[in-house]
């Protein structure tokens, strides 16, 4: 658990509904509310973890390069993009980041992925641990498909259906993306 953290948005309102949160948790001495726009209110403070949450994959993507800029300090990027983990997980493994950890959770019928990433020389070991193709392990996420996660396992099948149903009305073009799913639902099995 942190000592210290920033709660960081670029509105207001946001902010002050944090700001009751915390109060109401009990947590107002240690977590501070800050107005600012992405990662530019961190710079010059000593930041170890930054977690970026409810933005799309490229946004996240966008503040995590700037973050590996910026933040000499900075250990461990939690991630929970709402669309474009696929393209997250593959820029991470790119940029030299090693995944240490992911969790699929289902909210209200949505399948959401945490993912978190530490710096690290060589090869993944993460991407070491799975039978799928990197393209799959980018979709689905290396350690779901190799701990065989329940989770993963429904949001696998219902992607396979979802495209299975759109490339028989004559969607072609999905073709690709539907042989992903179906490997790892074969994997999750």
């Amino acid at each position: 658990m942190a000592q210290q953290a920033l709660a960081i948005d670029l509105r207001e309102a946001p902010l002050q509904g944090a700001r009751r949160n915390l109060e109401r948790a009990g947590e107002a001495a240690r977590v501070t509310p800050l107005r600012a726009d992405g990662v530019s209110g961190l710079t010059g403070r000593p930041v170890d973890a930054l977690a970026l949450a409810g933005l799309s994959g490229r946004t996240i993507e966008r503040l995590c390069r700037e973050a590996l800029l910026s933040l000499p300090e900075l250990r461990q990027l939690v991630v929970q993009p709402n669309q474009g983990v696929d393209t997250l997980r593959a820029w991470a493994h790119g940029a030299g980041l090693h995944l240490r950890d992911e969790a699929m959770i289902e909210e209200h019928g949505r399948a959401f992925v945490v993912c978190a990433f530490v710096p690290g020389t060589g090869r993944d070991p993460a991407y070491e641990k799975t039978p799928a193709p990197l393209s799959s392990a980018f979709k689905v996420g290396p350690l779901l498909l190799a701990r065989r996660d329940p989770v993963a396992r429904r949001y696998c099948e219902a992607q396979r259906q979802r495209l299975a149903s759109l490339v028989d009305a004559g969607s072609l073009a999905l073709r690709g993306e539907l042989a992903e799913f179906t490997d790892a639902c074969r994997i999750l099995s």
